[in-house]
C-alpha cells in the first residue's frame, strides 16, 4: 500500500480522502499494530466486510476511487501491478477533481 500512501500524500490538500478498510479478518494479523508499523498518512477503518459487499470486493487488496457524487470510476482490475494501480488512481483523481 505504500503506492497508494505516495498518491494520498499528493492529494490530501485538495479534500481527496483515502481510507483503508479491514476486510475478511481472520485473527492472524492486528491490522492496526500492521497499518501503524508502515506508517500510512490515511485512515484505517475497521469492520468494513458490510462495505465490501456493498461494492462487490471479493478479494484483497481492493482499489475504488469513488467521486463526490458516490460513482465508481476506478476498481483496480486482478492481475494489475503497484505501478499500473498507483498511475491509474492518479489518473482517475485528476479527472475528477477537473470536473
Amino acid at each position: 500500500m505504500p503506492h497508494l500512501d505516495a498518491v494520498y500524500r499528493k492529494y490530501r490538500n485538495k479534500g481527496v480522502k483515502f481510507y483503508a478498510i479491514d476486510v475478511y479478518e481472520d485473527g492472524k494479523v492486528d491490522p492496526v499494530t500492521y497499518f501503524n508499523s508502515k506508517e500510512f498518512g490515511y485512515t484505517l477503518l475497521l469492520d468494513g466486510d458490510d462495505v465490501a459487499s456493498q461494492y462487490g470486493a471479493k478479494g484483497t487488496p481492493g482499489v475504488y476511487v469513488i467521486d463526490k457524487n458516490k460513482k465508481v470510476i476506478y476498481k483496480r482490475p486482478g492481475g494489475i501491478t503497484d505501478v499500473l494501480v498507483k498511475q491509474n488512481v492518479d489518473l482517475r483523481i485528476k479527472q475528477a477533481l477537473a470536473r
